[in-house]
C-alpha cells in the first residue's frame, strides 16, 4: 500500500528539484517559496508572505505588473480587508528580467501590515490572502496560514506524551518530503509535532548476490532495475541523515512485505525477488499453483504494473525466508538502533511489512496458502505437535486434537495425520455446517499465521535493540460495506464471506510490539460496524491503548480517485484517533497530488495532503490541540470553519453547533451535558471547561455523574485568560474508576444568564 503513491511521484520530481535549487535560506522567519506565476496577463512574483506565528504586523514583499491602467492590491485576514495598496517603486531585478515591460512602471511592494490580535482567530489559523482588484475583477494570488503569537498556549511539554504527524514521504534525498516542512512545521508549537516517514526495503537495498543479499544502509539510489525504474527510491542511510540534517523526526518503515518488490524483478538485488525464484519459498493457492509474480499487473490505484501475485510464505518451517529475513531486518535494525542511541529525540518509531496478508489481491478467484510446509504446520497446531510443543506452545488457545478427536469433531476418516488437509473450496462458498468447523478451523490458523508473523518481525527487531514501544504493525482495516461481513477483532473470530488474507485485528497487535493501524475513510472516522457492539477505536484501544495510525488519509480506498474529503470529515477522523491515543499519525500524502490538481489525470485524493480541505484540518487541529497530551481528551466543538457537537448531547438543556463553540442554553437554571465514548474517560483527574467571555461568574457550578450516580468532586473559576476563555476546573475527589458506561456534567446557573457558550472540553490525567 505503500508504494501505490509511486506513479505519481515521476511527475513532479523535476518540480520538486526546481524548487530546491531556487529556494534560498529566508531571512524572515515564516515564508513560502513561490515560482513566477501568470494570470491573465498579470505577472507576479511572491516574494514574502507571513506564515505561521505573526505578532504585531503582516509581512508581504513581491512585484505585480498588470496591464490595467486602474488596480489595487487588497490584503484580507479571515475575509476583512486590513489593507489596500498599489505597487510603490520600480523592481530592477524584474526589468531586467522583462525588458518588455514598462521600465518606469512601479512593480515592486513590501508591506508590514498592522494587525490587533482581535483580527486573528483564536480557533484554528487564520487566512491572509492577497487579491489583485480592477474594476469588477477580483483574483486571489496567494493565501497563507498565520496566528497571533499570544493565541495559544506554548507552554513546557512532557516530551513522553508528544503527538506526532508525520508525513509519508520518498525519494527524499531529491526533496520528497518537499514543501512541508514549511507548511506545517510552524504550527507545530506544542503536543503536536510535525515528523516524516519514509520507507526502507530491507529486502531490496543489499549488496547483492555475490554478498549474499545482505543488507545495505547506503544503497545507491540510482541504480535502475531491467524495466527502467529505480531499484529503490531511498536509502536508509539517506533517510537518517536527512532527518539530521533537517532536524525532523523520522519514523522509518521497514518493509520486506509484499510491496517490498511489487515495484518489479531484480533478483541480482532483491533477496525477496531471489527466494520466489523457488516456488517452496512462496504461497500457493488452493490448486498448489504459483502465479507469476506480474499475473496482477493489470492492477489499479498501486505501482504501475504491481507484481503482487508471488509472495512469500509465512509459515515457521521455511527456514530460508525466515532467516533470510530476520538477518536482514536486524542488519537495517543495527543502523537504527545507533541512530536513536545518537538523535532520540529524531526517531519515533517503525512500522513493519505493509498489508500482511495471505495474498488476498485475486479477490476470490484464489486463495492462499497451500504451500507444503504451510499444511504440515497446520496439522502441528491441530495437534500441538511439532513446533508447538515447545517453542510456540504459548501460541496454543484452542483444545488440541488427536486424530480420533478431530476425526468425530468433522466427520471424517483420516488414517493418518498427513492426510489432513484444509478445504480448498472458496471459503465464502455455502458449504454444510461440518465444511464449517473444517474452514473454521483453517481460517484461525490462517489468522494465527499473521500473528506469528508480526510477533517474529518485532521479537527480530527488540532482539537488535529496538524497544517494544517503537515497533508496530502495519495492518490495513477497511470498513466493509453492503453485505461483506465486518472483519475479524479476534483470532476465533467466525469465518467472513470473503478472502480476509487471515487478517484480524488480534493478530494485527504482536506479542513484543503495538497495533499499527493502515486507515482510510470511513475506518478512520471510526464509524463502521464491528462484530461486537463496540466501536472500532475502542476495541483497538481495549487490545493495545498505545496503537499508531501508520498511513491514513481522508480519502477511501474505494472511492472516486477524483473525490477529496471536506474539511468536517478530515476533523472527524483526526478527533477520533487522537482522543483514543494514538501515538502517532503518518498522513499518506506522499510525493503526489496537490488538491490544486483536482480533476487532472493522474489525480488521487487517497495521497493528496497539499492544498486540501485536510491539511488546513491539521493545521487548526495543530493550534486547538496545543496544550493537550497525548492520552487525553479534547473536544473543541469544531473549528472557526466547521461547527459540530462532537458527539455531546443535553438533558435539561438545549445545544447548538456554532463556529466559536458549543452554545448550550439552560433550562430551569440548569444543563445536564452527556460526555461520549464514556470508556474513555478512565482515570481522569480533572476535567476542564473553557468558557467564552465573561458572563459566567461565582454563580455557576459543575457536577459529575458517573453510571448514574453522583461522584464526588470539587469544582472552582481558575483564571480568566487572555484569549477572553474562563477556565472551569471539575476535579473528582478520586480518579474515574476504569469501567464508564455513562458520564454526565451538570452546569446550573443561579444568576439570570441562561446561555452559555463552551469553548473547549478537557479530560486530563
Amino acid at each position: 500500500m505503500i508504494n501505490r503513491a509511486k506513479r505519481f511521484l515521476k511527475a513532479h520530481v523535476e518540480k520538486i528539484q526546481l524548487k530546491r535549487r531556487k529556494r534560498e535560506t529566508p531571512t524572515i522567519k515564516n515564508t513560502i517559496p513561490e515560482a513566477p506565476k501568470a494570470i491573465d496577463g498579470l505577472q507576479f512574483f511572491i516574494d514574502v508572505i507571513a506564515r505561521g506565528e505573526v505578532a504585531g504586523s503582516l509581512e508581504l514583499e513581491g512585484w505585480l505588473y498588470s496591464p490595467a491602467a486602474s488596480y489595487c492590491l487588497t490584503v484580507e485576514v479571515d475575509n476583512h480587508a486590513i489593507a489596500t495598496f498599489q505597487p510603490d517603486f520600480v523592481r530592477q531585478d524584474v526589468c531586467s528580467a522583462f525588458p518588455e515591460m514598462d521600465k518606469e512602471r512601479n512593480t515592486g511592494f513590501k508591506l508590514h501590515v498592522p494587525i490587533a490580535r482581535d483580527q486573528f482567530s483564536q480557533r484554528g489559523a487564520s487566512q491572509v490572502k492577497l487579491f489583485y482588484v480592477s474594476g469588477e475583477v477580483k483574483k486571489l494570488l496567494v493565501s497563507s496560514a498565520v496566528f497571533h503569537a499570544d493565541s495559544y498556549a506554548q507552554a513546557k511539554t512532557d516530551v513522553t506524551r508528544t503527538f506526532y504527524f508525520t508525513v509519508a514521504s520518498s525519494n527524499i534525498s531529491l526533496g520528497g518530503f518537499g514543501d512541508f516542512k514549511e507548511k506545517l512545521a510552524p504550527f507545530a508549537i506544542g503536543y503536536c509535532q510535525l515528523g516524516f516517514m519514509a520507507p526502507v526495503l530491507y529486502m531490496r537495498s543489499t549488496l547483492g548476490a555475490q554478498h549474499d543479499w545482505q543488507f545495505d544502509s547506503d544503497f545507491d539510489e540510482s541504480r535502475k532495475q531491467a524495466n527502467g525504474k529505480l531499484v529503490i527510491a531511498d536509502s536508509l542511510r539517506s533517510i537518517l541523515d536527512y532527518a539530521v540534517e533537517q532536524q525532523i523526526p523520522c519514523v522509518i518503515g521497514l518493509n520486506g512485505g509484499i510491496w517490498g518488490d511489487a515495484a518489479g524483478s531484480c533478483p541480482e538485488w532483491d533477496l525477496t525477488d531471489h527466494l520466489e525464484e523457488d516456488e517452496i519459498n512462496c504461497q500457493w493457492n488452493q490448486r498448489d499453483e504459483v502465479m507469476p509474480d506480474d499475473y496482477l499487473k493489470h492492477l489499479t490505484g498501486a505501482e504501475s504494473a504491481p507484481e503482487l501475485s508471488r509472495a512469500l510464505t509465512l509459515n515457521h518451517y521455511n527456514k530460508s525466508v525466515r532467516n533470510y529475513k530476520k538477518r536482514n531486518l536486524q542488519q537495517a535494525a543495527q543502523h537504527i538502533v545507533e541512530f536513536a542511541q545518537q538523535h532520540p529525540q529524531l526517531y519515533i518509531g517503525s512500522n513493519l511489512d505493509p498489508d500482511c496478508y495471505h495474498n488476498p489481491f485475486f479477490e476470490g478467484g484464489q486463495w492462499y496458502d497451500f504451500n507444503p510446509q504451510t499444511l504440515e504446520q497446520f496439522r502441528d497446531w491441530l495437534a500441538g505437535t511439532g513446533v508447538y510443543q515447545e517453542e510456540l506452545k504459548h501460541c496454543i488457545e484452542h483444545s488440541v486434537f488427536s486424530l480420533s478427536e478431530l476425526n468425530r469433531y468433522l466427520r471424517t476418516s483420516y488414517q493418518d495425520w498427513s492426510e489432513v488437509v484444509p478445504p480448498r473450496h472458496l471459503h465464502c462458498t455455502p458449504c454444510s455446517e461440518i465444511d464449517k468447523k473444517a474452514l473454521t478451523l483453517w481460517e484461525q490458523f490462517r489468522r494465527h499465521i499473521i500473528h506469528r508473523h508480526y510477533s517474529d518481525l518485532s521479537e527480530w527487531l527488540v532482539a537488535a535493540g529496538l524497544p517494544e514501544r517503537m515497533v508496530f504493525s502495519s495492518q490495513g482495516f477497511t470498513s466493509p460495506r453492503g453485505r461483506i461481513d465486518p472483519f475479524a477483532l479476534k483470532l476465533n473470530s467466525p469465518v467472513k464471506n470473503y478472502d480476509s488474507g487471515g487478517m484480524s485485528l488480534e493478530g494485527s497487535k504482536p506479542e513484543k510490539g503495538h497495533v499499527g493501524a493502515i486507515l482510510y475513510g470511513e475506518s478512520a472516522r471510526n464509524a463502521i460496524n464491528t462484530e461486537n457492539t463496540l466501536s472500532f477505536f475502542e476495541n483497538i484501544q481495549k487490545l493495545d491503548p498505545d496503537w499508531a495510525v501508520v498511513e491514513f488519509n481522508p480519502a477511501d480506498l474505494r472511492d472516486d480517485a477524483q473525490a477529496l474529503p471536506d474539511y468536517g470529515y478530515s476533523w472527524a477522523c483526526l478527533r477520533e484517533m487522537f482522543n483514543h491515543g494514538a501515538r502517532f499519525v503518518n498522513l499518506m500524502a506522499w510525493n503526489g497530488s496537490s488538491g490544486n490538481d483536482q480533476g487532472q489525470q493522474g489525480f488521487n485524493a487517497h495521497m493528496a495532503l497539499r492544498d486540501t480541505a485536510f491539511e488546513l484540518a491539521v493545521i487548526d487541529f495543530m493550534l486547538m490541540y496545543v496544550d493537550i497530551a497525548r492520552g487525553e481528551q479534547c473536544y473543541t466543538f469544531g473549528t472557526q470553519r466547521y461547527a459540530c457537537l462532537d458527539g455531546w448531547s443535553a438533558e435539561c438543556g438545549k445545544l447548538s453547533t456554532t463556529t466559536q463553540g458549543l452554545q448550550i442554553e439552560l433550562r430551569n437554571d440548569c444543563i445536564e451535558l452527556c460526555a461520549p465514548q464514556p470508556y474513555l474517560y478512565g482515570g481522569t483527574e480533572s476535567i476542564k471547561i473553557e468558557f467564552v467571555g465573561t458572563a459566567v461568574t461565582q454563580d455557576l457550578k459543575a457536577s459529575l455523574e458517573v453510571n448514574g450516580s453522583e461522584f464526588e468532586s470539587k469544582g472552582q473559576f481558575q483564571q480568566q485568560d487572555t484569549n477572553g476563555l474562563t477556565l472551569y476546573r471539575l476535579t473528582p475527589m478520586q480518579p474515574l474508576p476504569n469501567e464508564i458506561e455513562r458520564l454526565k456534567l451538570r452546569i446550573t446557573v443561579s444568576s439570570a444568564v441562561k446561555i452559555l457558550q463552551i469553548n473547549r472540553i478537557i479530560f486530563s490525567r
